[in-house]
């Protein structure tokens, strides 16, 4: 069970974070206006990092669930 959501969760964040990579010029002009067209680039770059941040925040689920909270610490220290 946890492996299937783990997939879906994966393939929709990814789907999320493409979609907001491509569109960000149009998405920027959308909410803040034309005047703001070259945060563009930015905005790509950041919504490229939501991909990991999805992940873990799963995987930080999964450790909960399973009582492995140190392990979880420890990862969590490891990757900062």
């Amino acid at each position: 069970m946890i492996l299937t959501t783990a997939r879906y969760f994966a393939f929709f964040s990814g789907l999320l974070t493409i979609g907001l990579a491509f569109n960000a010029e149009f998405i920027v002009n959308l909410i803040l206006g034309p005047q703001w067209e070259y945060s563009a680039a930015i905005f790509s770059v950041l919504a490229l990092s939501l991909f990991p941040s999805f992940i873990w925040e799963h995987a930080r689920l999964v450790f909960l669930a399973l009582g492995r909270t140190e392990t979880m610490r420890n990862y969590a220290m490891a990757a900062a």
